[in-house]
């Protein structure tokens, strides 16, 4: 039995692993074929058997699926995300039961990558699809299916890049600069950019590197031998994001003697092979490679759409073309080709689904035994701008259930910085795994007459009760929204503990 679900696809972004396909290099390939993996759909209906999902559910189809069974020992093995359960008929283009779901004039078209997103409606697998938070801007969120989230996580998950170390990335594309962008948030103190396209490197500065190397104009013509002028010993991490297996032996030949580890990204042609001195490894050096960044499909991609909504990891960057309707999909591919095209997103339907307003991020401090976040957020319930604080504790695993959570109600006079600055919880709390959140006292700058006339009425003063006399029933409702909306919200944010979340 295949147990699958039909999605109507919303949005699509063009990846260079398209056009790879569609020019022969891909050693999968097999045609005829509709492409597109990087995609945000609804699930229009679902098959016998399929429980995760429900109609009218918001998904990220994901060409790396995630079984979650019990049984498969690399869904429940924390090192891997390389689910094998559907990897033999997805990679024959076809669905888990061994047939196509596609056809024209009766001849049978191959999907791929378990998802062919150029299209209208697509069916995937219900073990590839990642239901994600129904109010995400789903022109953004589709770049989540592929490139961004791959560089993503090659930084966070693959090699775990410290704050501190030094870090080279070979190739300039949307999954180079996602790794620059990775590396910032880690605490890189320098990050090196090489490409061949000097129009790439003010984006990759942008993006958070420190410098950037052109390897076709470099001097003496040696890249390696400039990389390793620039730093001694080598980097501590390198990332080949170009496909060249070329370039792949220079990242690991300039990563750090002893420690340094270097990262394939980047998919070769087929029947390319790599290669380097045994004595680059025998020194120490690490050479390794990912998959979709090492992350669990359908656990992880939907923290990770969480996390661009709350705005910690922008991707508006990276959409250099947006196009509307999907016979724009051979304009897409001209824009790929063309060289200044990082993200084309075509947005194919409509889910008459409102954008959610999740928290933003106004600062994110490590602590003892975990992280110390301020948010803000529009109060529905308030109507106004509201500030909160949360401390997150260090959780054992990537996928531990969400620790338990107490809310710390300030008195009079206090904001959400009270507690959180004057407790010195944070060792505690950590070391038995608890969330405690911090609301503020009330609304504030409401510009009512007298909020501010005295220090226990107004301003700093919500007695987190809901007023009922005007002008102040309006705005200061703190009962019902520390009882009612922020743990809503928080709930439904999914606040993780993880820098990249």
């Amino acid at each position: 039995m295949c147990i699958k679900h039909v999605c109507q696809v919303i949005s699509n972004a063009l990846c260079h692993t398209d056009i790879y396909t569609l020019d022969g290099y891909d050693p999968e390939g097999l045609f005829p074929v509709v492409l597109g993996h990087e995609a945000t759909a609804v699930v229009e209906s679902v098959g016998e058997g399929v429980t995760s999902v429900k109609l009218g559910d918001v998904v990220v189809p994901c060409y790396t699926p995630e079984c979650k069974k019990q049984d498969c020992i690399f869904c429940q093995s924390p090192k891997t995300n390389l689910c094998p359960a559907i990897r033999s008929t997805q990679g024959q283009g076809l669905m888990p039961d061994g047939t196509s779901r596609l056809s024209k004039d009766g001849k049978q078209i191959f999907h791929f990558m378990g998802c062919s997103t150029f299209a209208e409606y697509a069916v995937i697998a219900e073990i590839s699809a990642a239901k994600i938070h129904p109010g995400a801007d789903l022109d953004k969120m589709c770049l989540l299916g592929c490139g961004v989230s791959t560089g993503w996580g090659a930084v966070f998950n693959n090699t775990k890049v410290e704050p501190g170390t030094t870090v080279a990335v070979f190739g300039l594309g949307a999954l180079g600069l996602s790794v620059i962008q990775a590396a910032k948030v880690s605490g890189a103190r320098r990050i090196i950019g090489v490409d061949i396209n000097d129009a790439k490197f003010e984006k990759a500065l942008e993006m958070g590197a420190t410098e950037c190397v052109n390897s076709m104009t470099c001097e003496g013509g040696d890249v390696k031998a400039v990389q390793m002028g620039k730093e001694k010993w080598g980097y501590d991490y390198t990332y080949d994001c170009t496909g060249n297996v070329n370039v792949m032996r220079t990242a690991l030949e300039v990563a750090h003697r002893g420690w340094g580890e270097s990262c394939v990204i980047g998919v070769a042609a087929a029947g390319k092979e790599i290669s380097t001195r045994p004595f680059q490894l025998v020194t120490g050096r690490n050479w390794k490679g990912t998959a979709f960044g090492g992350w669990k499909s359908r656990t992880e991609v939907p923290r990770l759409v969480q996390t661009v909504m709350r705005g910690e990891m922008p991707v508006d960057a990276y959409i250099t073309h947006k196009l509307q309707g999907l016979e724009k999909v051979n304009e897409a591919i001209e824009a790929l080709h063309g060289g200044t095209c990082l993200r084309a997103v075509i947005h194919i339907g409509d889910t008459g689904l409102p954008m959610a307003k999740l928290p933003k991020l106004k600062s994110n401090v490590r602590v003892e035994n975990g992280y110390m976040k301020q948010l803000s957020h529009w109060s529905e319930t308030c109507q106004a701008e509201m500030t909160f604080s949360v401390f997150l504790p260090d959780l054992p695993s990537r996928n531990a259930p969400p620790p338990p959570v107490l809310y710390f109600l300030s008195g009079l006079t206090c904001s959400d910085e009270n507690a959180r600055t004057k407790a010195h919880f944070a060792q505690e709390a950590g070391r038995v795994g608890l969330a405690v959140v911090f609301p503020d006292t009330s609304p504030r700058g409401l510009g009512i007459p007298g909020e501010d006339d005295s220090w226990d009425f107004g301003s700093a003063a919500g007695f987190y009760v809901d007023a009922t006399t005007e002008p102040w029933s309006k705005h200061y409702k703190m009962y019902s929204y520390v009882t009612k909306e922020l743990p809503e919200l928080i709930s439904v944010s999914n606040y993780k503990q993880n820098r990249e979340e």
